[in-house]
């Protein structure tokens, strides 16, 4: 009978940590998708409360900003996990689409993991940027608050906030 307590418990435990993905692997599988253009599976990996203020065509123009070539993950600090990837830097002529250069930049991200789903604000980044070309400072703030609504302990908007003067 005691043994095969022990069994079950063995077989329960195992099961249990079989399932269980890390952080890492969760990022790696989010990346490689990036690279590999498969923005709907990516999107998949992406937790709910980014998918509500982010849809589908918001993160697919933020992958293609932001086209991760190779990519290394750095390691898990502060409860989010580095990622450094050199990306397809895209210049356009102002006022119009006209891509006139591009070239490759380096990027950094901290992707946190809730639950096997990757928290993900990022796409906004780019809506924040149009703001501050335009000099629309209220509604670049707005953009910040919706990006910490999403994830108040994400390093690169916390750090963002903090040089807008929003502590």
């Amino acid at each position: 009978m005691r043994n095969r307590l022990f069994f079950i418990v063995f077989i329960f435990l195992s099961l249990f940590f079989v399932s269980c993905e890390s952080k890492t692997d969760v990022v790696n599988k989010f990346m490689s998708l990036r690279e590999s253009g498969d923005y709907e599976k990516a999107y998949e990996f992406v937790d709910e409360a980014s998918r509500k203020e982010i849809p589908f065509e918001k993160f697919s123009k933020y992958c293609f900003e932001y086209k991760v070539g190779d990519y290394n993950i750095k390691g898990e600090k502060d409860g989010a996990v580095e990622v450094e990837y050199h990306f397809f830097d895209k210049r356009y002529k102002n006022g119009t689409n006209e891509l006139y250069t591009f070239y490759v930049s380096k990027n950094s991200e901290f992707l946190i993991v809730q639950s096997g789903k990757i928290v993900f604000p990022h796409p906004l980044f780019l809506d924040f940027k149009e703001m501050v070309r335009s000099h629309n400072s209220d509604e670049a703030e707005k953009i910040i608050k919706k990006m910490l609504s999403i994830s108040p302990q994400q390093k690169e908007v916390l750090e963002l906030a903090s040089k807008m003067g929003m502590e």
